[in-house]
């Protein structure tokens, strides 16, 4: 059985019922604006080099029910969005129920609307990114609210929070990471900085070393 990241909440597994000609439609869609996005990514005119990262669609589900989700999932599309907690946290415990019915992975949530503070809680237990950070306050809200989620996982009382299985995939040269290095507890419990500061660092310092040397 795959670990869920899922949010802690009990949920009854349930069948995300839809047709196969529902499923053909939503993923010829897809398919249609991710083909856009690769030929868009071969314009070297701006910023984009060879070395680009290439973009990632995040696939919105906002006013589609759940099935659809579940449709899309199946055809191998693992990125979704949402932009109110309510609706995000619904679907996400629908999809990981879904999931954990057919021993799979659940798909990575982006929370991409605006974000009250006092819903961080709940949104760090299914998204595993927020394009919203607008003001610190909500930066130091979503940090400890991580770190707190973390907190009850390590004591064996809830899930993990969205990410926490992530590990870096390089090494700094010449300074690599010990066998015991949980970078996610470090951006979550920082002194003098909030999680989201260090995060950034961490992520800019990623960055840094993958980009190759001049030649």
């Amino acid at each position: 059985m795959s670990e869920l990241k899922g949010p802690d909440v009990n949920v009854e597994a349930q069948d995300l019922k839809y047709t196969p000609e529902r499923a053909e439609q939503l993923l010829q869609n897809y398919r249609r604006v991710l083909e856009r996005i690769r030929a868009a990514e071969q314009d070297r005119s701006g910023v984009r080099t060879e070395q680009s990262a290439p973009v990632r669609l995040v696939t919105v589900t906002k006013f589609f029910p759940a099935s659809d989700a579940a449709a899309l999932l199946d055809g191998g599309v693992t990125l979704f969005g949402e932009n109110r907690d309510q609706e995000a946290s619904a679907k996400a415990r629908e999809l990981a129920a879904y999931c954990e019915q057919r021993a799979v992975q659940p798909p990575h949530w982006a929370f991409i609307g605006q974000l009250q503070t006092n819903k961080a809680k709940s949104v760090v237990k299914y998204a595993s990114s927020v394009h919203s950070v607008d003001r610190p306050s909500l930066a130091d809200a979503l940090a400890k609210a991580y770190a707190n989620q973390l907190t009850r996982y390590e004591a064996g009382e809830a899930p993990a929070p969205e990410g926490r299985g992530a590990s870096p995939k390089g090494q700094p040269k010449g300074r690599p990471f010990g066998p015991d290095a949980d970078l996610h507890r470090v951006a979550g419990r920082p002194p003098g900085f909030t999680g989201a500061d260090l995060a950034n660092v961490l992520n800019e310092a990623a960055l840094l070393c993958a980009v190759p040397a001049p030649s």
